[in-house]
């Protein structure tokens, strides 16, 4: 679904988007975007600052109270709905103080004799939610993404550790938030080996990486305009019982990925990949002597054809 990802989106109306998104039936709602400031179009916050640089009182009678305080209109929102929140851990500067964040209920069963876990990704900081927003949803996680050194993006971490606790992306977030339970990390003497959802082992390589079994190009997932919902002419049908993921799909916001499969593949469909994996239980594995293989593949050919033009 097509909305910017900024906080400066208008919050009155990620609200009444949210609404109609919830009374269609949807199971699951991850926001692939994060409202860390105030919104500047709440009618109460502009009021005050007219009042504090003019030193004018004005005063507007017969208007809603969501309109004169947005935030607390989305916070009233996100509470009664399926909703997940979504943030982006920085892992250059130590911020994020007074963030409301919430930790992955997870389990580790580790082996080798040590916990595991110090290969995993760590941010020291984090640019989250508004603390209103976030403890009125009840949910998050994170969407900081892994390209590859080629720009390519293959694998998603699913845990992050930041302050001495662990976080899970947004896309696990969402699975929980739908199907309950706790995740269980298994760990060996290399780092993190996979992940236990709902019974169902889950592959992950030793920094918590998700190897992303892609589903096809762009497109590959249903997307719905976010403005055929607002005035009502989207299939009232086509979110009952479905995971949503709220996101842009505008190459100027910067949420376009590369993909093994499409140059071009908006950030919210790479959301909806992994949660697939997830859901279906069946990311690409590559095992340990898979890097072996690698390296023999395009080694024992590359001498076979230099020895054969020596020749």
């Amino acid at each position: 679904t097509d909305l910017s990802r900024r906080s400066g989106a208008d919050h009155y109306r990620v609200a009444r988007l949210l609404e109609k998104i919830r009374e269609s039936g949807a199971s699951a709602v991850g926001l692939d975007m994060v409202f860390a400031e105030a919104d500047r179009t709440s009618l109460g916050l502009l009021l005050g600052e007219i009042r504090r640089d003019l030193g004018i009182d004005v005063r507007i009678a017969g208007i809603a109270g969501e309109a004169l305080d947005t935030d607390r209109y989305l916070a009233a929102t996100l509470s009664t709905g399926p909703f997940i929140l979504g943030y982006q851990f920085d892992f250059n500067a130590a911020r994020g103080e007074g963030c409301v964040l919430h930790p992955l209920p997870a389990a580790v069963r580790s082996g080798g004799g040590t916990d595991g876990l110090g290969n995993l990704f760590d941010a020291p900081g984090v640019v989250c939610n508004l603390p209103v927003l976030a403890r009125a949803a009840g949910a998050s996680g994170f969407f900081n993404v892994t390209p590859d050194t080629d720009g390519v993006l293959r694998r998603v971490p699913l845990v992050i550790r930041h302050n001495g606790l662990l976080y899970p992306s947004l896309a696990l977030a969402v699975y929980l938030r739908a199907r309950g339970g706790d995740a269980v990390l298994t760990t060996g003497p290399d780092g993190v080996e996979s992940m236990v959802l709902s019974g169902r082992r889950i592959p992950l390589d030793r920094r918590g990486n998700l190897l992303v079994n892609y589903r096809g190009r762009r497109g590959v997932f249903p997307h719905i305009s976010a403005a055929t919902i607002m005035d009502g002419t989207a299939d009232p049908a086509a979110l009952k019982g479905k995971f949503v993921i709220l996101g842009t799909t505008a190459a100027g916001l910067h949420e376009i990925r590369t993909s093994p499969l499409e140059a071009a593949q908006p950030g919210a469909e790479i959301h909806a990949t992994v949660l697939d994996n997830l859901l279906a239980g069946d990311p690409i594995e590559q095992p340990p002597w898979a890097r072996g293989l690698q390296f023999v593949l395009v080694l024992v050919p590359g001498f076979l054809f230099t020895a054969f033009l020596s020749r």
